[in-house]
């Protein structure tokens, strides 16, 4: 009978992962040297790079572009013969697994279920989340950056417990406490050699951090969204590396004379073009609209339609902003 819960060392977690590679495409947080400092981003895992799997540090940028790929062909299109044909892409060429994804992450995931899988499902984002296994790893502490805590307090008790996952990892200091969660989870493990183990039930260390969005309606006229548009670049930086934001825009590319491709791509809601129609006219063409939007968004219409914020507190968006424009004093005005 397979272990249900146990442990595992850092050099037999690589030698797994690289006998995953072979019936998985394997996507972990790897780090790399950047311009002044380390980035930890969801990466293919091969052996030239397993070395540099770090489970320890929430990952620069989030696991968003393995659900809903930067750039995502749709379809193929081809003329002749006096006539036109097109053939659907197949999302994915063999199964994925997504592993070490954190709670703020795949809650992120399940944000974009709620627009994908909503009728009309989108075909593409089903199969990609059909065949994808998800191995997750419980946060032991919180960034400067994080608010968490504010938004997703008990999706993260779930996460904690396993939903979402066919594993859950969590750190220790030899290896990982390994808890399997469904067959699929067991599959993924089975030769794996775990250690009898059961893992721990301690606290994660509570977010820095704090947001406010209970007074989102009394501030929707403050001056104070002037001040911060005065900041903002319109780079969509804030979107594009948000695990929840999905926004797409689709073009129909040339390829030869004779062949096209049908092709989605991110979009952002605070890049000036996403709301120009035919003739130039845009419907949110202020600085101070796209950014209110934005925020109301994530905090007050989502909400009202699925009763969960679209934000799930990873303070990417803080971190990455070039001119510091922070979602939490954002939020906050006036407190």
């Amino acid at each position: 009978m397979d272990k249900k819960e146990g442990a595992i060392g850092h050099g037999a977690l690589s030698r797994l992962l690289i006998r995953l590679s072979k019936t998985y495409d394997v996507f972990a947080p790897i780090e790399e040297e950047g311009l002044d400092q380390s980035i930890v981003r969801f990466e293919a895992v091969g052996k030239d790079n397993v070395k540099r799997l770090n489970l320890r540090t929430k990952p620069s940028f989030s696991a968003k572009k393995l659900f809903l790929p930067q750039r995502q062909p749709m379809l193929s299109m081809r003329a002749g013969n006096g006539g036109f044909s097109h053939k659907f892409a197949e999302p994915l060429k063999k199964p994925q697994l997504v592993f070490g994804i954190r709670a703020c992450d795949l809650i992120g995931t399940q944000r974009l279920d709620r627009v994908f899988l909503e009728e009309p499902e989108d075909p593409y984002y089903r199969r990609v989340r059909e065949n994808t296994a998800i191995v997750g790893i419980i946060c032991h502490e919180s960034d400067d950056y994080c608010f968490c805590d504010s938004v997703i307090t008990d999706e993260i008790a779930e996460f904690d417990a396993g939903k979402g996952c066919d594993a859950l990892l969590r750190a220790s200091g030899s290896g990982f406490f390994v808890k399997l969660i469904t067959d699929r989870g067991v599959a993924l493990f089975r030769g794996a050699m775990l250690k009898a183990s059961a893992m721990p039930l301690t606290r994660r260390e509570p977010c820095r951090r704090m947001i406010n969005p209970t007074r989102m309606e009394e501030i929707f006229d403050s001056a104070a969204w002037d001040e911060d548009a005065k900041l903002c670049l319109g780079c969509g930086k804030c979107t594009l590396i948000c695990p929840s934001c999905g926004c797409y825009t689709v073009e129909d590319e040339s390829l030869l004379r004779a062949l096209g491709e049908r092709v989605r791509h991110w979009d952002s809601c605070q890049l000036a073009s996403f709301t120009r129609v035919a003739g130039g006219h845009s419907f949110r063409d202020k600085r101070e609209g796209m950014l209110k939007h934005r925020a109301y968004h994530k905090f007050v219409y989502f909400k009202k339609r699925f009763g969960k914020t679209m934000c799930v507190g990873c303070g990417r968006c803080t971190k990455i902003c070039p001119t510091g424009i922070d979602m939490v004093k954002v939020i906050n005005m006036g407190l």
